[in-house]
């Protein structure tokens, strides 16, 4: 649990900074890491110095690329993503493949290239710095995986591109935005300020998909700290927006159906 609590906090500290990045800058993409993985690893922020490989059980699936070339290799995959006229869609998953294929650092590979993928992506639109791809992403954990393993193996990464074209499209597709306005009024809203509103319209896709949402889920979808996500939920709780099941770990935040603003359908 500790550990699973210093990633939350690291990925956080990560995101908090994402529209600081340059995507094609190897410094930038090193302290990017580095947030990621504080604490957590020793050579956060630093590439790997030595041979790595993704195993199933005693089996060797994938190699990463010789540790002494990383450098230069990660350096051309972010040239070629500059100057390339690829779609930004395209473009931004096969840098998240190859970020996995090169396996550029001891641990942290996946969560950097999903990072690394919404940073092409945010410089593109920034609505896609908003945007749960990692939530869809986690949610379908075994076939993000499965794709990825098809990919490497193959040495073609379109199995993996299309999984990740289709997690965008699903978290699209589930924009809060919209949904906002279907949940409550217009009255309701006024009553929040700005980052309040903006942490509900995060959160208000997946409440209404699901019906429920925990502290660590919200932590998830807004990139928001433990803290300051239980200040929101307290908030919704005693403007009754939101009712509260459980305590501690098992605590479960729900629509209140018989909030006089909930509109009924």
């Amino acid at each position: 649990m500790p550990h699973e609590i210093q990633e939350v906090k690291n990925a956080y500290q990560a995101y908090e900074h994402l529209l600081e990045y340059d995507p094609y800058k190897v410094k930038d993409f090193l302290k990017a890491h580095q947030f990621m993985t504080t604490q957590l690893v020793k050579d956060a922020g630093h590439f790997r110095s030595q041979a790595v490989g993704v195993f199933e059980g005693t089996k060797l699936i994938h190699a990463g690329a010789n540790y002494q070339f990383v450098p230069q290799i990660v350096t051309d995959l972010f040239l070629w993503a500059k100057k390339t006229d690829v779609h930004p869609l395209i473009k931004s998953s096969f840098v998240h493949f190859e970020i996995a294929f090169i396996h550029p650092f001891i641990d942290g590979n996946g969560r950097i290239g999903r990072l690394w993928q919404t940073l092409i992506l945010s410089k593109w639109n920034e609505l896609f710095a908003w945007l749960p791809v990692e939530t869809v992403v986690y949610e379908n954990q075994q076939a993000y995986y499965n794709a990825l393993a098809i990919s490497q193996k193959s040495g073609d990464a379109e199995s993996f591109i299309e999984f990740m074209l289709n997690a965008i499209l699903q978290a699209l597709e589930e924009l809060p935005a919209r949904i906002i306005t279907d949940i409550f009024t217009d009255i309701f809203t006024d009553k929040l300020s700005k980052a309040e509103l903006r942490f509900l319209e995060q959160i208000a896709g997946y409440l209404d998909k699901n019906g429920e949402i925990t502290n660590y889920r919200a932590q998830l979808l807004t990139n928001k700290s433990d803290v300051s996500v239980k200040k929101y939920f307290a908030k919704f709780v005693a403007l009754g927006l939101l009712e509260v099941e459980g305590k501690n770990k098992g605590r479960k935040y729900k629509i209140n159906n018989n909030n006089e603003f909930a509109r009924t359908k």
